[in-house]
């Protein structure tokens, strides 16, 4: 190898990226080697630290030279004929950040290495044929030994990759990976954050705070969100009617009916799960993002009302404050990954002025929640009758008020929160009520028992009580037939609360990033009621690590959680974060999925934050291990709610 090279210039400030690279930089901004890998608009002089005037400087002491019984040798002589009093310097060194891949440069850091020794004073000494135990070594020892780079003209470091790799070809640009020998490190700068609901603010929010607080010279973040809808809040964002769009069944994403629900004339807005009498089942101290409280004269468990003026405020004094790059009316039709530019392009349309683009990113953030597309079984004649007699059978989802449904029949099919508070208010003003659940213990629930639960009927009205009842069997054009052999006459209204398909429709299929595995499950748009398969720490796809879902676990307290993922993910694309390998993480993905109902995580949530927040570390200090106030308050939750609503 020659080492022999001629001077390069040296310019006075070189610029971050090359700095970074410990590249040749030039006094242009942007400057050429920037332009030639795309990153322009981070190329900017990066800080330099200011010298101290009027400290002496020397005269400095030699430092006297180590024998060679203290370097451990035992060898009379070295390999190049060096004196005993001089250790050979190594050759080659690991750079701080990274590894060298071994397919993509011709000489490997074995051969390399082949004729160097390695001594420590508690060791055995390596010798040049044994090469394994000198890796150890230099692994171990990389950030203590005085070891010297390899020549730079040989390798090339990006100021993305942060990996040294053999030369790209032209037409291939830089990406945003670092395999590690130990694990995965990513340094994306674009961001692409769709959906700007609670999710997708906060993550907005821990994106432009890290711009603001990170003081390591590194580029900032630039955030783009991408939000369908005519205003910000998602889910919460009520809208007074609705019409929506989907199959009867829809037991699955291979079912879903892609056309687009119909805007709200009152609002123009497109439609949400929110009916009028809606009202949160947690406290406002639960509820609540971590340092923003709602405003003191908020009802203990706030109507949606409430909900929606506080996330608008949120989103006010912790979000718009930042330079983020909100797009409103905007349809993301498509996200696809491209493997050899290592960057996801996001086609989208602005629904005003029906112009198409193509956006691309770094990574992409999905935010877009779990109650988009709704879940309705597959049961014995359900589509004939669903065509037979339209409006017969709905989804909650459009469900908007009780009066609505004055002096009918009734059938609220689901045993969750929804489909126990509908059932509750339509008792009310409906005729009759009847429930179908898969729990026999809510099935046969006595109405007068004290220790009644909202899903056994609790807080219904009590000249009207709730007739329950097991899963259905099958339809016919006059009955509806259940498993334990019961049938009632056909009711008026059908209304499905049975939830929702969590999928990303928009996004295909995922080729994974560079170096990792290609799973057997790769398409995203297969989702079930359930989840997203092959998510590390159920936030990060574990063969493209670019791409993030927040949201996906279930019955949790969401606001807390979507603000300790986001930090996660904003140290993760700051390289803060070293992620295990590939293999690991897909493997730490399948063992989630171990057991009954994986995606529900209860109060397992508490040490999901706290496990975030500890692979963080010291990179922040706005957010910690969840307080012990939080958590009692957490388990108060359904007695306080019976208090206080009386269900």
């Amino acid at each position: 190898m020659d080492f022999d090279r001629p001077k390069r210039a040296q310019v006075k400030n070189a610029c971050i990226n090359c700095q970074r690279a410990c590249k040749k930089c030039d006094n242009a901004r942007p400057c050429l080697r920037c332009k030639k890998h795309n990153i322009g608009d981070t190329c900017q002089d990066s800080k330099r630290k200011p010298r101290q005037r009027g400290i002496k400087r020397g005269p400095y002491k030699k430092r006297a030279k180590q024998t060679h019984a203290e370097l451990g040798q035992v060898s009379p002589t070295s390999s190049d004929n060096r004196p005993q009093s001089e250790p050979p310097e190594p050759r080659f060194s690991l750079p701080p950040i990274g590894v060298f891949d071994d397919h993509a440069r011709p000489e490997s850091p074995l051969s390399m290495l082949s004729d160097v020794a390695l001594h420590t004073a508690d060791s055995e000494p390596a010798t040049a044929h044994s090469p394994t135990p000198l890796i150890g070594h230099l692994y171990r020892l990389s950030h203590m030994l005085p070891l010297r780079p390899p020549p730079l003209s040989k390798t090339r470091f990006d100021p993305v990759y942060r990996i040294p790799q053999s030369p790209p070809p032209a037409e291939s640009p830089s990406g945003p990976v670092d395999t590690e020998e130990c694990g995965v490190r990513l340094h994306a700068r674009h961001i692409g954050i769709i959906g700007a609901g609670a999710a997708g603010l906060a993550a907005a929010r821990v994106f432009a705070e890290e711009n603001a607080t990170s003081n390591n010279g590194t580029p900032p973040f630039v955030i783009t969100v991408l939000e369908r809808n005519n205003a910000i809040g998602g889910v919460w964002r009520y809208t007074p009617s609705s019409v929506c769009h989907y199959n009867v069944p829809q037991p699955d994403s291979s079912a879903l009916r892609q056309t687009f629900d119909e805007r709200c004339p009152e609002t123009g807005g497109f439609p949400t799960p929110i009916y009028d009498e809606l009202s949160t089942n947690l406290p406002t101290d639960v509820m609540q993002f971590p340092d923003v409280p709602f405003p003191v004269s908020t009802d203990e468990f706030p109507s949606h009302t409430e909900v929606i003026k506080y996330i608008e405020a949120y989103a006010q004094s912790k979000v718009l404050t930042h330079p983020i790059d909100l797009r409103l009316n905007t349809h993301v039709s498509n996200v696809e990954f491209h493997p050899q530019r290592s960057l996801w392009t996001c086609d989208v349309c602005d629904l005003i002025s029906k112009h198409n683009q193509t956006l691309e990113f770094d990574a992409v953030l999905v935010c877009t929640g779990r109650v988009s597309h709704p879940y309705i079984p597959d049961v014995s004649r359900i589509n004939e009758l669903a065509l037979s007699r339209p409006g017969l059978v709905i989804h909650a989802k459009e469900y908007r008020r009780a009066s609505e449904f004055q002096d009918q029949t009734v059938l609220v099919v689901g045993g969750a929160a929804s489909a126990t508070d509908i059932a509750r208010q339509l008792s009310y003003t409906a005729y009759q009520v009847h429930t179908s659940t898969a729990d026999a213990s809510q099935a046969d629930a006595d109405a007068r028992d004290p220790r009644m639960t909202p899903e056994m009927g609790a807080g219904c009205n009590p000249s009207r009580p709730l007739c329950r009842h097991l899963r259905i069997k099958e339809f016919t054009q006059t009955h509806v037939h259940f498993v334990d052999g019961t049938s009632i006459p056909m009711p008026d209204t059908i209304i499905y609360a049975t939830g929702y398909i969590c999928t990303v429709p928009f996004i295909s299929q995922v080729e994974p990033v560079k170096g990792a595995p290609k799973p057997d499950h790769q398409l995203l748009s297969d989702g079930d009621i359930d989840g997203i398969p092959n998510l590390y720490k159920f936030l990060v796809l574990a063969y493209n690590p670019l791409l993030a879902i927040l949201g996906v676990p279930n019955k949790v307290v969401p606001f807390p959680m979507y603000e300790y993922q986001a930090t996660y993910l904003a140290h993760l694309y700051q390289g803060h974060i070293q992620l295990p390998p590939f293999d690991q993480m897909l493997d730490h993905a399948r063992s989630d999925l171990e057991g009954p109902r994986p995606f529900t995580m209860g109060f397992k949530q508490v040490a999901y934050m706290d496990d975030l927040i500890d692979c963080v570390g010291d990179y922040q200090s706005r957010l910690g291990h969840v307080p012990d106030h939080w958590v009692k308050s957490r388990l108060r939750c359904v007695e306080q709610r019976k208090q206080r609503l009386g269900y």
